[in-house]
């Protein structure tokens, strides 16, 4: 059986561990190296006193980097450090990914769930399950935001819709259980009308469905046409309403003097037509 080594065998006249001491020590020829000169799988620590697991040069970004744990190449997440709670109750990974430029960065999972936290290049942080903001319960969980544009259009509750706006645009933000829309529509020039009331179609999403507590309520998101040209009404003001399950606003007019909200239900449209307007509605 070898003797064990002395430690004054391993270290310099400064005290430090001495260059070279440890290679191919007995029992540890791929293990630990001082020159950084073992194979890869090994511990290596060079003459600057750097700490390297897995590979035999440090990172090369921050070239001055203490420790740096090198990972198997591919594209896809390998794991470089595993948190083990004692016990057996549960395990943390925390490695880097590959997809594509600039899609590639830091990864952390839990367990074998395969929600996969990601923050990238670009600083860009992607969270799978959503996060939870001023508590732990669901109505503080958020899980999503979106933002985009949507074709409105004019249509009928009865029938006829009409699309041949030369301007047309609608814009969205969706925070979590609210999205928010505005639109803006123009110069339909000759159209064949509509029958019914009058919707402004196409929203994004559909509203969600809330149990009624009255008919009022059926209504429950409302904001405002903020502008109009070419639309022959006798109200003081127009609003959007979103009821239940809607993928439309209902546009409605209200009088100053208390009178009772009635809906536009104008069987012609001007060729010249033009309305801005914007709400905020509850959906899924």
């Amino acid at each position: 059986m070898s003797r064990a080594r002395n430690l004054a065998d391993l270290l310099d006249a400064n005290g430090d561990v001495a260059s070279g001491a440890l290679d191919n020590v007995a029992g540890l020829p791929d293990a630990i190296d001082v020159n950084a000169s073992a194979p890869a799988d090994s511990l290596n620590i060079n003459s600057s006193g750097q700490l390297m697991l897995g590979v035999t040069t440090p990172a090369s970004t921050y070239g001055d980097a203490a420790f740096t744990i090198g990972t198997a190449t591919g594209a896809n997440t390998k794991y470089a450090v595993a948190l083990n709670k004692a016990g057996g109750y549960g395990e943390s990974f925390i490695g880097n990914y590959y997809t594509n430029v600039p899609d590639y960065g830091l990864a952390f999972t839990v367990g074998n769930s395969g929600n996969v936290m990601k923050f990238n290049y670009s600083g860009n942080l992607t969270v799978p399950g959503g996060i939870y903001l001023g508590g732990t319960g669901a109505a503080n969980h958020l899980d999503d935001y979106e933002e985009g544009y949507w074709l409105p259009y004019i249509s009928g509750s009865v029938s006829g819709s009409v699309t041949s706006f030369t301007e047309r645009l609608g814009w969205y933000v969706k925070v979590g259980g609210v999205c928010h829309v505005s639109f803006y529509l123009a110069n339909p020039g000759a159209n064949g009308g509509t029958s019914g009331a009058w919707y402004i179609s196409g929203l994004p999403f559909t509203s969600k469905s809330l149990t009624s507590q009255g008919y009022g309520t059926n209504y429950y998101s409302n904001g405002p046409i903020t502008y109009n040209r070419g639309l022959s009404y006798s109200g003081s003001y127009l609003t959007l309403a979103v009821g239940n399950g809607w993928n439309y606003a209902l546009i409605s007019q209200h009088y100053n003097n208390g009178a009772e909200t009635q809906n536009i239900t104008n069987t012609s449209m001007a060729s010249n037509l033009l309305m801005k307007g914007s709400v905020s509605y509850p959906v899924d």
